[in-house]
């Protein structure tokens, strides 16, 4: 790579592997819509969660992909699927299907009655909790992570519907999921939340595909950020405008007990509200950082967790 001191298309892949996420895309595709229904299984570009990291490192094992476990399915990630596909005779859509995660898993039969329990994560799961939400299960929650609660309101609803009780989703309980959902006489339409998850999904879209862009003090474009810069650009180009410095987006923002994607997740960094990122799922967010650009870090890692103040939301619907 020539020193010419200009950030371009390969300065900005090499920038990504660095800080272990997948290279940048060069230009921005169409956002993701959620899935229509529950038992939808494809893994496609702008998924997000544990499915995609597995997905990943099966492409790894198998030569097709050189890149970190982002647990986003990015540019890097589609290239190497459709790499797969046209070397083995699969039709070259870049979605991880059954056929191709057939290949992947050695060309053995995947279990058909594929279940989501503790630990996975992914529009899929926020919808299952959508549908415990509306049937009355849950309340004001849809994480998109199975968690205990999850599985509890899972057991619930088994047990009201003569099924085993054993809080996992598997394909009998999405089934009734989705029988009782609709209720007879009824339209079927969305319901009143998915253009809620279609925001928030389209938020952490946008977001990871600037990921290694370069910091600039006081840059709100993709040619830099600062902290609150980003978090205005992304949700500037969701259509929401919000205050453009820390202090003031804190304000305008209101407090969530628990943080979902597309939430403002907010650090003391130099007294009082002085750093932000946009939570990604995961104990993970996306931020503008001064030494490494956008960038993805863990809640959990020391620096963050100690300066960590709350998690709060611009998304009113």
């Amino acid at each position: 790579m020539s020193a010419d001191g200009i950030v371009g298309p390969k300065t900005k892949q090499q920038i990504a592997i660095a800080i272990g996420t997948e290279a940048v895309p060069e230009e921005v595709a169409p956002p993701y819509e959620p899935e229509e229904t529950l038992t939808e299984k494809n893994l496609s570009y702008g998924h997000t969660g544990d499915r995609v990291i597995e997905l990943q490192q099966l492409l790894k094992d198998h030569g097709y992909y050189d890149g970190a476990m982002t647990g986003v399915f990015g540019q890097a990630t589609e290239r190497a699927v459709r790499a797969l596909q046209s070397e083995n005779g699969l039709a070259v859509d870049g979605i991880a299907g059954p056929d191709t995660m057939n290949w992947l898993q050695g060309n053995g039969a995947v279990d058909p009655d594929f279940t989501y329990g503790i630990g996975d994560t992914g529009s899929v799961v926020q919808n299952i909790q959508l549908y415990l939400r509306d049937l009355g299960y849950l309340e004001e929650y849809a994480t998109g992570e199975f968690d205990e609660t999850t599985k509890d309101a899972l057991q619930a609803f088994q047990r009201a519907n003569n099924l085993e009780a054993t809080g996992v989703a598997d394909k009998a309980t999405i089934a009734r999921l989705e029988d009782v959902h609709v209720l007879p006489g009824e339209a079927e339409e969305p319901t009143p939340e998915r253009p809620d998850v279609e925001e928030r999904q389209e938020l952490i879209y946008l977001a990871s595909t600037l990921v290694g862009t370069p910091f600039v003090f006081g840059g709100a474009t993709p040619d830099g950020f600062d902290a609150s810069g980003f978090v205005y650009y992304v949700y500037s180009q969701n259509g929401q405008l919000i205050p453009r410095t820390i202090r003031d987006q804190y304000e305008a923002s209101r407090s969530v007990e628990r943080q979902n994607v597309g939430d403002l997740v907010f650090f003391d960094t130099s007294g009082g509200p002085t750093y932000v990122g946009m939570y990604v799922g995961n104990q993970t967010f996306v931020h503008a950082s001064q030494s490494q650009g956008v960038t993805v870090s863990s809640l959990e890692q020391g620096y963050w967790n100690e300066r960590f103040i709350e998690a709060r939301t611009m998304i009113t619907k």
